[in-house]
Parts: C-alpha cells; sequence; structure tokens
C-alpha cells in the first residue's frame, strides 16, 4: 500500500518498519457530485508535506450520480489511510455525522470536495499541537476565497513557528468574530477541533443552509471555557464555483426562496442552542433584522408572497430592540439603518 502504513485496533498506524505513530489527525470529506474537482482535492490531502503516518482521511461518498464515487474508490484503493462509505443521499449532514462516527485522531479538520488544502496543512498542524503541548481545544486557521493567488501557496518555515505568534481567543470571543469580522467565519474547512470536544455534537438534519455555523456555534456555547488557538498561516482554498452557493445568484436565490430559508435555519439555530452566550443570541436576533433588510432592498426581483411576508415578520419582531443592543460595526449597522428608511420611503 503506498506509504506503507496500517491502522492498529486501537487508532494508532503501523508504519512500513513496524513503528506505531500516534493518529493526530482525522480529516472528514463529504462528497457528492464533484467528479470536476474532486481529484484536486483529494490530491492536495495525500500529498501533504514532510509526510507522517498521523493522519487519516474519511470520504462519505453521499450518493453521487456522477464519477465521484468511482474516483473515491480509486483513491481509497492507492492509498491505506484513506476510508470510503458509500451511501445514499441523504445530505451533507448526515454524510458528515457519519464519517465523524468513525473518527479516530485527536483532532478532526473538515475538506469539501470542491475544495483543495495547503501542502504544508499536516505538518503545520502537527507543529502546532507539539508547541501547544495539547492544551488548545480547536485551532483556527486562515484561508483563501475564491482560488489561490497567482504566486501560489506560500511556504512557511516550520521551524519557525511559536506559539507565542498565536492569537489566544475564547468561546465568546470566537462567536462575536464568526458573527461580525467576515472572516473567521461558521466554517468547518477552517479549524481543527480537539475530538473529545465534539464527540457527542452532531449535525442537524433539518438545518440545511448554515449547517457548519449553527454545529460551530452549539460547540462553542456548550464549551464557555475552552482554549482556542488562532494561527496566522493560510491553509485553505475555499473555491467558489460559478452556480454554487446562496449569495452567489441574487435573482436565483430570491425567487426561490433561498435567503427565506437561510433566515429560517438562523432562527432555528436561536432555539436549538439554549445556552447561547446573551451577547450571542442578541446578535443574531439583529442579523435576522439586518439581512431581512439586506434582502427586501438588494432583491431584483419580485419575491413570492410568502418569502416577502416572512421577512418583515423578522424585521417586525427583531427591529429597534436588538439593533440598539448589537455590537456590530457602527458602518455595518449604519448601512442596514439608511436601507431600511429606503425601503419604508419606496413602499409609501
Amino acid at each position: 500500500m503506498a506509504h506503507g502504513s496500517r491502522l492498529t485496533a486501537h487508532g494508532s498506524r503501523l508504519t512500513a518498519h513496524g513503528e506505531e505513530s500516534a493518529l493526530k489527525f482525522s480529516v472528514i470529506v463529504p462528497v457528492y457530485n464533484c467528479e470536476k474537482y474532486l481529484s484536486q482535492c483529494l490530491e492536495s490531502l495525500c500529498n501533504q508535506e514532510n509526510f507522517t503516518h498521523n493522519y487519516e482521511i474519511i470520504i462519505v461518498d453521499d450518493g453521487s450520480t456522477d464519477k465521484s464515487g468511482e474516483i473515491c474508490g480509486s483513491y481509497a484503493s492507492k492509498y491505506d489511510f484513506i476510508r470510503v462509505t458509500h451511501t445514499e443521499n441523504h445530505g451533507v449532514s448526515h454524510a458528515r455525522n457519519l464519517a465523524l462516527s468513525q473518527a479516530q485522531g485527536d483532532y478532526i479538520l473538515f475538506c469539501d470536495g470542491d475544495d483543495f488544502a495547503s501542502p504544508q496543512l499536516i505538518s503545520i498542524m502537527t507543529r502546532a499541537v507539539e508547541l501547544d503541548n495539547n492544551k488548545s481545544d480547536m485551532f483556527v486557521y486562515k484561508y483563501f476565497w475564491g482560488d489561490l493567488p497567482s504566486k501560489g501557496w506560500e511556504n512557511y518555515n516550520i521551524a519557525d513557528m511559536k506559539n507565542s505568534d498565536w492569537e489566544i481567543s475564547n468561546s465568546e470571543n470566537l462567536c462575536a468574530n464568526i458573527l461580525n469580522d467576515g472572516k473567521t467565519g461558521g466554517y468547518l474547512w477552517n479549524k481543527a477541533f480537539k475530538r473529545e470536544l465534539i464527540q457527542s455534537h452532531y449535525f442537524h438534519d433539518d438545518i440545511i443552509v448554515i449547517q457548519d455555523l449553527c454545529w460551530v456555534l452549539e460547540i462553542l456555547c456548550d464549551n464557555k471555557n475552552i482554549s482556542i488557538s488562532i494561527i496566522d498561516y493560510c491553509l485553505y482554498c475555499y473555491v467558489q464555483h460559478k452556480g454554487v452557493g446562496l449569495t452567489r445568484d441574487f435573482k436565483k436565490a430570491y425567487s426561490k426562496s433561498g435567503l427565506a430559508n437561510f433566515l429560517s435555519d438562523l432562527e432555528k439555530c436561536l432555539k436549538r442552542i439554549n445556552n447561547l452566550f446573551p451577547s450571542i443570541r442578541e446578535q443574531m436576533q439583529y442579523n435576522l433584522y439586518a439581512y431581512s433588510i439586506h434582502a427586501l432592498y438588494r432583491s431584483p426581483v419580485k419575491m413570492k408572497p410568502g418569502t416577502y411576508r416572512k421577512l418583515k415578520l423578522y424585521i417586525k419582531r427583531y427591529c429597534c430592540k436588538y439593533y440598539f443592543r448589537s455590537k456590530a460595526p457602527f458602518i455595518s449597522k449604519l448601512k442596514t439603518f439608511v436601507k431600511h428608511v429606503l425601503f419604508l420611503l419606496h413602499n409609501k
């Protein structure tokens, strides 16, 4: 087998020389109909710099109807640190839950089947865990949004890494950054989670649009005293493929009630996560109001009556009370206020 190693019964890996190495990382890859991009994704994960026998790749093919399943199988037959499960199509939440139940690494990372990772992802995370002496419950790293710059990945000198260069955060601050800064995001693929932190948390099948955000917020609010290390290295590339995603085609999204579904999921998160930090709950309530205003103001097509009524309900329910309580940036709140006034004037 490639790289000459195999898993033991207790989750370690035996190298070709019979040495046992701890399985530090499990990389979870849900796959559905992404044959055009899947090989690039898996190549990036399989060909990591300074390969060590300390990670596994768990792929769940969620009932793909293209050649994605065949591609997954070919990689699993070539690399013995890859495991593939083929299921009927149940959605990404089901696929991730299935992968989580199989993961054996100390830390869990995620990668979407149409994105790809830095060749230094595993080596940098390995060094980060060593320097940190396993104290951090979560690591957050940077990412490229859209595609790699022309110069490609930056080559980091791992020997120069120092944990004193990292920002140390906590659950409430990270929640606030996720909702406000536009960079951290409630994404899975720019974070590494200690397995014991998340082993009792599963993705909710009834949340369709923002599964990632809800899951991350739930973990942070259930674990209010954890230590989080924010590493200033760019280790992931999220690729915006044409025609994919809610926010890339406003006309399509609004005409099909896509944004209303997003806001409905946001409200479900508010109801489901009972122990939200008070400041975070108020921020999410403000976001329901602000996103509704932006949608009504920006929509290039006439919305369906049901969508329109739902957005106006959110505005009525969350407007004044949470506008003034929100800690959103001043400029963002000012833009929301202006759009609200213009919307009211236009609809007189």
